[in-house]
């Protein structure tokens, strides 16, 4: 790959990022489904049973038996709080694949083709410093929040890329932050766009991997308008959360390499550089 120098569009970090993610899937997929996929499993069939069971609920508002709607109620909150439980785990799960991708996407952009075994283990050294980071950035959104909604947009997209700084240049969080900060000063819109762009990309990538749940109720909804709030089958609702699961597994990886990529498109741009010539230099100083 040749470098030009030249600042990349949207539509060029997110090819570079699916070009990274094709040329490592197999080892990628296997580590996201290793590290993530459990917990994402879980999550997925206690948020559709317990979603799918509170709009049932809603269609039997009207029938007398009020036992029934009481145990139903009670399934459905002991539900939602064996999610809320996995919600954590799901996350911290998260940012240690995260951690993995990070530290190894410079060298992967370089050339190196990691293994499995590689990948799950290169994110020891900065899974507690990326989860700390990202509880922080956490608390400080949060708390610009509580002001109103611009600070805390603000500080989101000015904070947005210290999670890959703090793994690919191994810094601590308040350098991590102030690298941020710099790096998207004068960028706040920037960001925002290809947050957006990236959300929607999500949205139709997971749509395609859930498709079979959506195109069951596409013609469920068309032969029995209700057919929404009508009860299904247990193995459809926990196929519906495989699928959701699934969709989440395989598709988080490529949007943190978008993250990555933007990251580097922050370095050329501020530093000079282009994306390619600086991530070998930081996979030569991470050797």
């Amino acid at each position: 790959m040749q470098p030009d120098h030249a600042p990349r569009g949207y539509g060029r970090i997110l090819d570079r990022a699916f070009e990274l993610y094709r040329a490592n899937f197999r080892t990628i997929a296997i580590s996201a489904l290793i590290v993530l996929f459990p917990l994402a499993m879980l999550l997925g069939v206690t948020q559709v049973f317990s979603t799918r069971g509170l709009l049932q609920l809603f269609g039997t508002l009207a029938e007398p038996s009020q036992d029934a709607f009481l145990d139903q109620y009670s399934q459905i909150q002991s539900l939602s709080l064996l999610s809320n439980l996995i919600s954590p785990l799901f996350v911290a799960a998260r940012v240690y694949l995260v951690a993995c991708l990070f530290q190894l996407a410079p060298s992967m952009l370089a050339g190196s083709r990691p293994g499995v075994r590689e990948m799950l283990r290169a994110g020891k050294s900065r899974f507690l410093w990326l989860l700390l980071l990202s509880l922080t950035v956490s608390l400080a959104v949060g708390t610009a929040t509580m002001f109103l909604l611009i600070p805390g947009l603000i500080v989101w997209a000015r904070l947005r890329v210290a999670h890959v700084a703090t793994v690919v240049e191994r810094a601590p969080i308040d350098k991590a932050f102030t690298r941020s900060w710099s790096l998207t000063r004068g960028a706040f819109w920037r960001t925002v766009g290809f947050a957006i762009v990236l959300s929607l990309l999500a949205v139709v990538l997971e749509a395609a991997v859930d498709s079979p749940a959506v195109i069951r109720q596409i013609i469920a909804s068309v032969n029995s308008p209700d057919a929404v709030f009508q009860e299904i089958s247990p193995g459809w609702k926990t196929f519906e959360g495989v699928l959701a699961a699934t969709a989440t597994s395989l598709i988080a990886p490529f949007l943190e390499f978008s993250w990555f990529f933007y990251y580097l498109d922050l370095r050329a741009r501020n530093e000079g550089m282009d994306l390619v010539v600086k991530a070998g230099e930081i996979a030569a100083r991470n050797a």
